[in-house]
């Protein structure tokens, strides 16, 4: 049975830094874009259907329900980018 005694404590941060710079400023922001461009078309969709639908109860009904998520998901994009940025903030290694 062999046993190895190491001098100094093993560390992959200076392996893992430019994965997780690529991740916090390219995917992030990109995912953030897409995200919200998707939630202010399926709002705008939402609101169309609603006026076009003034005589229908159910499509109101439907087309409120898209708006409300699309409000929904807006707010869970915000909320997540905030506690992301806040991590990041809690780390001194990373640069917000």
């Amino acid at each position: 049975m062999a046993l190895i005694v190491f001098s100094q404590f093993a560390s992959a941060s200076t392996y893992l830094q430019p994965i997780i710079d690529f991740v916090e400023q390219g995917l992030i922001t990109a995912l953030k874009r897409v995200g919200n461009t998707i939630a202010f078309i399926m709002f705008i969709y939402g609101a169309a259907k609603y006026v076009y639908s003034a005589d229908d109860p159910a499509g109101r009904k439907t087309a409120m329900g898209v708006c409300i998520a699309a409000v929904v998901a807006f707010l869970f994009i915000r909320i997540a980018d905030n506690v992301i940025y806040q991590m990041c903030v809690a780390m001194p290694a990373c640069t917000p």
